[in-house]
């Protein structure tokens, strides 16, 4: 299991090796309304617990990292603000976090695989 420490020493690497435009975060369910017949879903944690993660993730982020942050409500739409910066400049994306986060967005990104 990835505790809260071993996050907090990724975030602190990173943060010290690269300077990011956009810090984004976001609890692991797709939409705002989760599919409960879904692999997807995380059932772990409540909607609410996800969401207080996210804030408490972007606070950290704030102390340490850089860029703007931004919080959003599920990985929907923290990929299509992705998608819209991607509009007017060059991206590169790191998608770092839990099993049902990065499989989320693979989902969205590429949804002919399985």
């Amino acid at each position: 299991m990835v505790t809260d420490y071993v996050l907090l020493a990724l975030a602190v690497h990173l943060a010290q090796r690269h300077a990011f435009d956009y810090a984004l975060f976001c609890p692991t369910a797709l939409k705002v309304s989760p599919d409960l017949k879904s692999d997807l879903t995380n059932f772990n944690q409540s909607a609410s617990e996800q969401r207080k993660r996210s804030q408490q993730c972007a606070s950290t982020w704030k102390e340490i990292g850089t860029g703007e942050i931004l919080v959003f409500d599920c990985i929907t739409s923290t990929v299509e603000r992705i998608e819209k910066l991607a509009e007017t400049e060059e991206l590169d994306v790191l998608v770092t976090g839990s099993l049902h986060l990065v499989g989320g967005v693979l989902s969205l990104i590429e949804p002919s695989v399985d």
